[in-house]
């Protein structure tokens, strides 16, 4: 399917990316970074993105999703980028695969709080979201390979290489080679299939249909957060061992009675929940 302006269709997908980081302390190798991505469909960009070391889950979608809604940090601050990321905004559909973290009730209920279509493709079937698998490619083999601590794809092509042993990248320098790359490169890359270059796809498109803002971030963030049941007692709701209760909880408990109720969770930041 394609897309006729900028954010009406976006793709969203895990990969691990093929190279290995050490640690800054001890110059031990803590392993290979995985990245959740999103690319906007008709200008071939990355609003979202979001890197770490668990492999998928909801937290990492939630992160690359607000990533990608939400105007960009300040990267010629952070990591002294010669340009700004003006790559953010609502957007009409996410495209996801199978996975269970892509299809749980939490990120259901976030989508559609935020009035965007979630369109689930086909069993078995990649090519449907081949722009974020030719974006991974691309992260892969433009911006790593040659790398030290580059492992190929395929097992079999590593030979007696031994990409743990040759890693020398630090996890704060693999984030500011990516940043630089994201801002400073690949917007500004001519791209075969748009024939142009994904940047002025983009600021023609933004021109012509500028996209939805979400102005309150503290409200995106929660309605982002995962989410929970529990049975609300007297004493409150018991979450993560500990019991969290207040007034409001309380007049709940009297319109509601013992019952179970939904709430959402910060994994950063146990102490709080939010309840409607």
């Amino acid at each position: 399917m394609q897309a006729t302006r900028i954010l009406e269709r976006i793709e969203i997908d895990h990969t691990t990316l093929d190279l290995f980081v050490m640690d800054e302390q001890d110059g031990l190798p803590i392993g290979r970074p995985h990245i959740t991505a999103c690319i906007d469909k008709y200008s071939a960009l990355i609003p979202g993105w979001h890197i770490g070391f668990q492999d998928g889950g909801y937290e990492a979608i939630m992160l690359c999703l607000r990533h990608a809604i939400l105007p960009k940090p300040e990267y010629r601050k952070r990591y002294g980028t010669q340009h700004d990321y003006p790559v953010y905004g609502l957007f009409e559909k996410l495209c996801i695969d199978n996975g269970r973290d892509f299809k749980s009730r939490d990120l259901r209920e976030a989508l559609a709080e935020m009035g965007i279509i979630r369109e689930a493709m086909p069993n078995e079937t990649p090519w449907f979201k081949g722009s974020i698998e030719r974006y991974f490619r691309t992260v892969n083999q433009r911006l790593l390979k040659g790398t030290p601590g580059y492992t190929f794809g395929n097992v079999l092509q590593l030979g007696d290489y031994d990409a743990q042993k040759d890693a020398v990248i630090s996890l704060s320098a693999f984030l500011e080679i990516f940043h630089i790359f994201m801002v400073d490169i690949y917007p500004y890359s001519w791209h075969s299939g748009l024939e142009a270059m994904p940047m002025q796809h983009w600021e023609k498109s933004w021109d012509l249909f500028s996209p939805d803002l979400f102005e309150d971030a503290s409200a995106l963030r929660i309605i982002l957060l995962p989410a929970e049941e529990r049975l609300l007692q007297a004493r409150g709701i018991e979450w993560e061992w500990n019991f969290c209760r207040g007034p409001e909880l309380a007049r709940l408990r009297e319109l509601h009675g013992k019952e179970k109720v939904r709430f959402k969770y910060d994994p950063d930041n146990l102490d709080v929940i939010y309840v409607r």
